[in-house]
């Protein structure tokens, strides 16, 4: 009999329980309605005091509306008396009118729901925010559980207000659906020129190389035309390639290549002496440089020094191609018995690619063995006139 009048109080409760003036896929709250399902004004009034005095916001186009919904009911016991006090209830949001519980699409718990001769007023969503696509279905359902009792039944459906159901076309733009228009992730790959010719102007690949005037850029960027300018007012700077010469060209007197590694200066050059530097900012030649000059990766001279050399061909295995060899000096043992008909020397040639040293020391005991010095020229600053072969050793 107890469960019986427990269930038949939670039903009566149920069925008392009014849905109040709820915008559907708006989320603005109605307040201060006088009136409305036989609520006393000033209790509605009051309960509404409650609302928060900074409510959440959503951003909707360039304004703001408030994320939170103003809910209204009365509250009966079986009888249908109107209820008084603080009462803890849990209004829960779902996509489906039978769906459990635990498949709320959104919960919201209030501990203490002031209600005065069955009427209350609380604020979805103040503590616990509204998810902001909630409402992106016509179907949602709100139920209530007031504590210690079950979920009344039926859930109540949300509904439109009037004018609210002309939101719906608010997803059109001169009368074009949403879909018309691209997503903001949408990307066009190329701009046709400005008389809306089929050539690209502007062309992205997808590796991210950036053609202008060519579909196929092969760099970064990579334009298919005869020159880049940049300008600063009266200043300016041409990239042109025409002709088949290419060249870097200033309107200014100087052109100078800065690291911006401590403020270094790479490359100087003065139009009015014609002299370069590089690695200085006052270049006193036509070619000035502070530090190493190599060329593929190797000095432009180069001494080797050879000890004993015994062998009457001794081969150094320096690359002909790269360098050009001759001997810088010698120093041997002389043998003091000649008889002042031979002639002792020492010279370089080319065999096989590879520079050699050649030595001859005409004494009656062959015994010096010299120490030879032999200096090579890197061949893109140095020429060899004559046959690098000539006098082989054999």
């Amino acid at each position: 009999m107890f469960i019986k009048t427990l269930r038949t109080f939670a039903q009566g409760i149920g069925y008392t329980v009014i849905g109040g003036l709820m915008l559907y896929g708006a989320v603005a709250g109605i307040k201060n309605v006088d009136g409305v399902f036989a609520a006393n004004p000033s209790a509605v009034q009051e309960a509404a005091a409650n609302e928060p005095a900074s409510a959440p916001q959503l951003q909707v186009g360039l304004g703001t509306v408030p994320s939170i919904i103003n809910y209204q009911g009365t509250l009966r016991d079986p009888e249908g008396n109107p209820l008084s006090g603080p009462y803890a209830m849990t209004f829960r949001i779902y996509a489906d009118v039978t769906a459990p519980t635990t498949d709320a699409i959104w919960t919201g718990e209030y501990n203490e729901v002031t209600v005065r001769d069955g009427h209350f007023s609380v604020v979805l969503g103040d503590s616990t925010p509204l998810p902001a696509d909630v409402f992106t279905s016509p179907d949602r359902f709100i139920g209530i559980t007031v504590d210690p009792y079950d979920e009344m039944v039926p859930r109540q459906r949300f509904a439109s207000v009037p004018y609210a159901m002309h939101s719906a076309h608010a997803d059109k733009l001169d009368g074009n659906d949403a879909a018309a228009f691209a997503m903001t992730d949408h990307r066009h790959s190329a701009l046709d020129g400005a008389n809306g010719g089929t050539s690209n102007a502007l062309y992205v690949a997808n590796n991210g190389n950036v053609g202008v005037g060519t579909t196929n850029p092969l760099r970064k960027l990579h334009v298919n035309g005869d020159r880049i300018l940049l300008q600063n007012g009266t200043d300016s700077l041409n990239f042109f390639a025409g002709g088949g010469e290419t060249f870097v060209s200033s309107s200014s007197s100087n052109i100078n290549i800065n690291a911006t590694d401590n403020g270094r200066v790479i490359l100087n050059g003065s139009a009015t002496s014609g002299n370069v530097g590089i690695g200085k900012t006052n270049p006193q030649a036509k070619l000035d440089v502070a530090g190493d000059i190599k060329v593929n990766g190797s000095n432009l001279i180069m001494i080797f020094r050879y000890e004993n050399v015994s062998e009457a061909e001794k081969n150094t295995g320096i690359v002909a191609a790269d360098w050009n060899c001759t001997i810088g000096g010698w120093a041997a043992a002389w043998d003091f018995d000649e008889d002042g008909t031979q002639t002792n020397r020492m010279w370089t040639f080319t065999k096989n690619g590879r520079w050699h040293i050649g030595a001859e020391f005409a004494s009656h005991n062959n015994h010096e063995i010299p120490d030879v010095d032999m200096v090579c020229f890197r061949t893109e600053v140095s020429i060899f006139f004559g046959e690098q072969s000539l006098n082989e050793a054999n």
